[in-house]
């Protein structure tokens, strides 16, 4: 996977988690 991806994907994680509460 390229690095942006990951990139991207970290940054969404904690606005996944804030949401999932």
């Amino acid at each position: 996977l390229e690095p942006v991806i990951i990139e991207l994907e970290r940054q969404r994680a904690p606005v996944v988690v804030i949401s999932h509460q």
